[in-house]
């Protein structure tokens, strides 16, 4: 390999460069003169040279303690910033009165975001595992070797290396070009970055639209169910109307034996009447609302208790837990959207006797988190016993046919919306929906037939959107 004089001169040269001879090995001259052949990363220009990192540094170390004077601000005393391990912020740590390293220097992270690295021109403290290097940038400038250890060294957590020490470091060989070439490098480098950037904010655009896109699609297709624009309405339908007598005449039953209070028969009659206004009748009481939008003439605008026998939550207090027994269901139970039992908490059966004499859930029933994470509605499918906790709402519909069309209706966004303008808390309150609010929800409701082809079509567009997301 060719004698690189742009360099330095050939005495430093030779105390530190890899030889290559005719059979094409790689070897490395020792103080004494030996030679031992090594492995090179790659094949470079013949006026390149391989050489040990520890050979080109005139200073490299890690960062100690943290300095006794220590303000997370800048202030008139204390304007010197620390550095520590990291990419947040640049890795600055605080400010202090008295700087540990004032020449130019270049810093890697050995620890938390393994490689990061930075150049640094002014003087700073570091600390922890932040390794500080710094060269003869006669024959090799900062720039360059940033950009080379950038390209070489993981960056990041969880990275297959552990951590990066200093003897780590000084071990790495360096591809190490004349000091006029280094600099063409950096400068055509340097020239390519506002390009890298741009794509690198459309890439990651780019990959927000790929995350949140089957979510909102999907909050689109319900929003366009609920307006009555997913599926054609047919004029054949049996009329809504007669769903609502039917459900009349259950709980008329259910009244007559005793399973439903007088009260519970009371209904809310909503219209629309001639001045294209809707009202709403509670016996002899009329008052004029509003609807969130409007539906087509053959469906109806229902409150939630017209539908229902059972409007609840789980018990109000925290039970004595078990390692086994019957289970006891809260909000991380079913905040995902499904039944996840990792958590999955036990309660002993003398307690759930007692507890089950509230509300004990039962096939069909709809369940939905009512404290901390809002809505997320589905149907109970589970073959088993289980007492709830307060932190879950309970709702059992009159007609169980209907379930999965009001489930849709709470995870669309029209219950989203709904939740928005009767959530309380915020701040240092976690946010919940009150009981007695629950039984006003606001439902558009079809005929029964086509909520039948609302809930086919939203199965095949979910299981179109579930591929987008296995794609992706």
């Amino acid at each position: 390999m060719a004698t690189n004089t742009m360099l330095a001169s050939s005495a430093f040269i030779n105390s530190f460069l890899l030889f290559s001879k005719v059979d094409n090995l790689h070897y490395e001259k020792f103080a004494d003169g030996t030679l031992k052949a090594v492995e090179v990363p790659f094949d470079i220009p013949e006026s390149w040279e391989w050489v040990r990192f520890s050979k080109i540094v005139s200073n490299i170390f890690a960062g100690g303690d943290r300095p006794e004077i220590c303000t997370e601000n800048e202030t008139p005393i204390t304007q010197i910033p620390i550095y520590s391990n990291g990419a947040k912020n640049d890795g600055l740590y605080g400010y202090t009165d008295a700087p540990r390293v004032t020449e130019k220097s270049l810093t890697i992270s050995g620890r938390g975001t393994i490689g990061y690295s930075s150049i640094r021109n002014s003087p700073f403290v570091p600390i922890v595992r932040l390794i500080v290097i710094q060269t003869n940038e006669k024959f090799i400038g900062l720039e360059f070797l940033k950009y080379f250890f950038d390209c070489i060294l993981p960056t990041g957590q969880g990275t297959s290396i552990p951590q990066l020490t200093v003897p780590m470091l000084k071990d790495y060989f360096v591809a190490l070009p004349p000091i006029n070439e280094q600099l063409r490098l950096v400068k055509i480098i340097e020239q390519f970055f506002p390009k890298i950037n741009t794509y690198a904010q459309n890439y990651n655009q780019l990959e927000l639209i790929n995350k949140t896109f089957p979510d909102k699609l999907r909050k689109s297709i319900l929003q366009y169910a609920m307006q009555g624009k997913l599926v054609p309405q047919d004029p054949n339908d049996e009329p809504v109307e007669i769903l609502l007598e039917k459900i009349r005449s259950e709980k008329l039953r259910l009244y007559e034996t005793g399973k439903l209070k007088k009260k519970d028969l009371q209904e809310t009659v909503i219209y629309k009447a001639e001045d294209n206004s809707y009202y709403q009748q509670d016996g002899e009481n009329t008052v004029k609302i509003d609807v969130p939008f409007e539906i087509p003439q053959n469906w109806k605008w229902i409150k939630l208790r017209d539908l229902s026998q059972l409007v609840t939550d789980g018990t109000h207090k925290t039970p004595a837990y078990t390692e086994n027994g019957i289970p006891f269901l809260s909000v991380q139970n079913i905040s995902s959207g499904k039944f996840t039992f990792q958590r999955i908490k036990y309660i002993s059966k003398t307690e759930h006797e007692i507890l089950k004499k509230r509300v004990l859930p039962q096939k069909d029933d709809i369940l939905f988190c009512r404290i901390g994470t809002l809505g997320k509605a589905l149907k109970n499918t589970l073959d088993f016993e289980y007492s709830i906790f307060v932190s879950l709402g309970l709702v059992r519909l009159i007609d169980n046919s209907i379930v999965d069309f009001i489930i849709e209706v709470i995870n669309s966004p029209v219950g989203t919306n709904w939740i928005d303008e009767v959530k309380v808390g915020g701040g240092t309150h976690t946010y919940k929906i009150n009981l007695r609010d629950i039984p006003n929800f606001l439902l558009p409701v079809p005929p029964k037939s086509e909520q039948e082809r609302i809930i086919r079509s939203i199965s095949m567009l979910t299981q179109e959107i579930n591929s987008l997301k296995a794609v992706k």
